[in-house]
């Protein structure tokens, strides 16, 4: 009798602790929400630690052709007296003076890349001022952009005043050196829009109308008939010249880079500039740093893109090398011109968390971008967790099923209007890929993408324009080590009422995972009970 006994109740505990291990595994999977939180500080729906950094510093001012104030946005860093002035493309201007004074950070790493950490230590804490246009560089806003750098100057008390351009803001950054060129302690410029076919430029010319012959006839790197030549060219040639000149006489110092198989700017423009300053500061005996690189490819191995202008990818990366120097990059020189004594402090940029979503079970989630090699992309997404303990070992990227699309913030996008930045509708949004999921430090659920989507729609208007980004989480089992628990009198008042779903209650209202678990383990345990009590009262009948 006696083994009989203590075989029941070995039986018993064993029952007590298996319904307590079923219980802590279905308790918890709980049906979850998510929802994309929207009233993020750019406006468009994502959030991008080094972009959001960048505050508005300057509105465009006055009508087309008689503009008195550019728009800029600038970074402060916590501390520093060195201020980097950027000029993006010819895709990210405004559109008659409508600037967005967003698309000059997204386009391309231009402004973001003097923000990263090692570059700002080097500088030891470096200003970022990023101008949009009101429409293009062509049009001289040398003046303009002038007096908004002389003001962030004197507010910030800046002492070095470096800067840096692409394509029509490398011809933007050669026109503010001719002008004021002993004002600038450096300059990083990429393909300067020189001579761009049918363009015209204030201060050089540029008449294409009748034009019958080409600057690079007989040029191995091109067709032989891919850049017109001006009729003008004898007059712009001058007018170029001129700059130059202006340019050599100060003791700036400059690095320019352009690709030899670049179809939109001739790279031949980037070796006469650098032969024309360098012979006359050399003839003159002048001082003045200046370097140039020439490069086959632009893209890497892993990446492609749209056009071998891009040599600004490889620019700013650090891995263009001085033909006169070939152990001497872009950025290590550009750098390595910074004078500044400050004590430098990292400025620590993390993205906000979306907050709770104030519904329950349901998850609030960011959109992560980030400004990559070929412009602002959602490279993540984060899901506030809201403090609740989830089961890492449980996740995996075939729980959840991800979709999105974008549409344009701007209004500018109407039926005459062609643009290839959209992708997916609200009625037929595209599939995202899930590259991995995971949690961070803060407990939340982060995915890496393997679709990364622009932030930027590009447009028949021929300018890069912003666009509202919006993605979809379904709703699906979260694995928690905690389930959260809620209390079944409630349900009528905070529960969200299903049709034909299992363990229904009476009330038409969902029963959790975790409640149906607990329910079990304490059906389990009074009968558990029963049976004790029953063998009990035998024995001692």
């Amino acid at each position: 009798m006696r083994f009989m006994k203590k075989t029941f109740y070995s039986l018993l505990s064993a029952l007590i602790v298996l319904t307590m291990s079923i219980s802590q595994v279905n308790a918890g999977t709980v049906l979850s929400s998510f929802i994309q939180n929207t009233g993020t500080a750019n406006t468009y729906g994502f959030v991008d630690a080094a972009n959001d950094a960048f505050v508005c510093y300057s509105d465009v001012a006055g009508t087309p052709g008689s503009y008195t104030s550019l728009a800029s946005k600038i970074y402060k860093p916590i501390s520093g007296d060195t201020l980097i002035v950027v000029f993006h493309g010819n895709g990210e201007g405004g559109v008659d003076g409508a600037s967005n004074n967003y698309t000059q950070l997204a386009a391309n790493r231009l402004a973001a890349t003097f923000v990263e950490d090692d570059i700002q230590a080097a500088f030891h804490g470096a200003y970022v001022l990023a101008f949009q246009a009101p429409d293009y560089w062509y049009n001289d806003y040398t003046n303009q952009a002038k007096a908004i750098i002389d003001q962030a100057k004197v507010e910030f008390g800046i002492d070095q005043v470096f800067i840096a351009g692409l394509s029509a803001g490398g011809l933007m950054s050669q026109r503010m050196l001719a002008s004021y060129g002993d004002y600038f302690s450096g300059a990083l410029i990429s393909c300067a829009a020189i001579a761009k076919n049918n363009q015209y430029v204030e201060g050089l010319g540029g008449d294409y109308s009748t034009t019958t012959e080409y600057l690079d006839a007989g040029d191995p790197y091109t067709t032989g008939t891919t850049f017109k030549k001006p009729l003008d060219y004898a007059t712009y040639m001058a007018n170029y010249d001129s700059w130059l000149e202006a340019i050599a006489q100060s003791d700036v110092g400059i690095f320019l880079v352009h690709g030899y198989y670049d179809t939109t700017i001739y790279y031949q423009w980037t070796q006469y500039a650098y032969d024309s300053i360098n012979d006359y500061r050399d003839s003159h005996d002048l001082d003045g740093d200046i370097h140039y690189g020439l490069i086959d490819e632009v893209s890497y191995p892993d990446e492609t893109f749209g056009s071998q202008h891009w040599s600004w990818i490889k620019m700013l990366n650090g891995d263009v090398y001085a033909s006169t120097n070939p152990s001497l990059d872009t950025i290590s020189w550009f750098t390595s011109l910074a004078e500044s004594t400050n004590s430098y402090q990292k400025d620590e940029m993390v993205n906000p968390t979306a907050g709770a979503s104030g519904a329950v079970d349901t998850y609030a989630y960011n959109l992560i971008g980030e400004v990559t090699n070929s412009g602002e992309k959602i490279v993540a997404i984060e899901i506030d967790m809201d403090g609740k303990s989830v089961d890492a070992s449980k996740l995996s990227t075939d729980m959840f099923a991800i979709t999105g699309y974008n549409y344009d913030a701007t209004g500018l996008v109407t039926a005459g209007v062609s643009s290839y930045g959209i992708f997916g509708t609200e009625a037929a949004p595209m599939t995202i890929e899930v590259a991995s999921v995971a949690l961070n430090e803060a407990g939340n659920i982060v995915f890496t993408l393997t679709t990364r989507n622009g932030v930027l729609n590009y447009t028949t208007l021929g300018r890069n324009l912003p666009t509202n980004v919006r993605y979809n989480i379904a709703s699906t089992d979260l694995p928690f080590v905690d389930a959260p628990k809620h209390d079944l009198q409630d349900k009528s008042a905070t529960g969200v009422k299903t049709e034909n779903m299992a363990g229904k209650g009476d009330d038409g209202y969902v029963i959790e995972t975790g409640d149906q678990a607990n329910i079990m383990m304490f059906g389990l345990l009074a009968i558990g009970a029963l049976g004790a009590l029953v063998y009990l009262k035998k024995e001692h009948n």
